[in-house]
């Protein structure tokens, strides 16, 4: 794979991790300001419902396109390998990103749901 096309696959997979993320934290804010300023009492399920949604959402989005990056960062070719921005992508720990999202998300959600009840 030559250095555009690995490079255009990077700016991809980033892409769809930043909006991903933006878009379930902006969906998580939204719930949460509706359990503070609304009346819920009615509606808890359904809210119950959308924050898990929303946050098995994040989590298996941002799975798939964190995993593809790591399998990028393994097939760099040899000039951009080499350079510093390579190296850099080689030693980021793919793994700890996905455990922090996962976490991030779960707190929130308990967060909420534990407020909601």
């Amino acid at each position: 794979m030559d250095a555009q096309t690995n490079t255009f696959l990077l700016n991809m997979y980033t892409s769809i991790i930043g909006n991903t993320l933006r878009t379930v934290f902006f969906g998580l804010v939204a719930t949460m300001a509706i359990i503070v300023f609304a009346d819920v009492s009615q509606y808890k399920i359904a809210l119950t419902i959308l924050i898990l949604g929303l946050t098995i959402f994040g989590v298996l989005r941002s799975r798939g396109p964190i995993d593809m990056l790591e399998e990028l960062s393994k097939d760099l070719t040899a000039d951009f390998g080499d350079s510093n921005y390579g190296k850099a992508l080689e030693k980021t720990p793919f793994s700890m990103f996905k455990i922090v999202i996962l976490v991030t998300l779960l707190a929130i959600a308990v967060t909420q749901i534990w407020v909601l009840w």
